[in-house]
């Protein structure tokens, strides 16, 4: 495929170089009960018109309930795409914020925040709705030692 030019609304920018940058990552479940940080680098949609009414008239718990095992259910689907059986149980502990965003000129819920999960997920892989259009990516969060605590 040649591809010379790309059209953005009403500007034309000539492409004079393409590049492509891949990366064998390793995925899957981590042994040992270990749990590994993430914050999501951009929105993650999990709410579909069904579980967002039913976000919409939960509690508190109750939401934070429904995204982790939508988040659960985000991760099996993903592995099932590359071909991976998850052995054990997915443990997640979520802390996310929800905010607006804007998806084909529709404004819905996404969220925000960090995760911890015992499934070894690599850096900028999109999870959830969208992730195509660049939403739900993910990004290992560092660990450093503070005076002797690991954070």
């Amino acid at each position: 495929m040649n591809v010379n030019e790309l059209l953005l609304g009403k500007n034309t920018y000539k492409i004079v170089e393409i590049k492509a940058h891949y990366v064998d990552s390793e995925y899957g479940i981590i042994n040992g009960g270990e749990m590994i940080s993430y914050r999501f680098a951009s929105p993650w949609l999990a709410l579909n018109s069904e579980n967002y009414m039913k976000y919409k008239h939960s509690s508190i718990k109750e939401r934070r309930e429904l995204l982790r095992k939508i988040f659960i259910g985000n991760i099996l689907s993903m592995s099932k795409h590359l071909k991976y059986n998850v052995p054990t149980t997915l443990e997640v502990d979520l802390e996310l914020y929800p905010l607006k965003v804007s998806f084909k000129d529709i404004s819905m819920i996404g969220f925000k925040g960090i995760f911890e999960t015992n499934f070894l997920v690599p850096d900028y892989m999109g999870i959830g709705k969208a992730v195509s259009h660049g939403f739900g990516i993910v990004k290992k969060l560092l660990r450093c030692n503070v005076e002797g605590s690991n954070i």
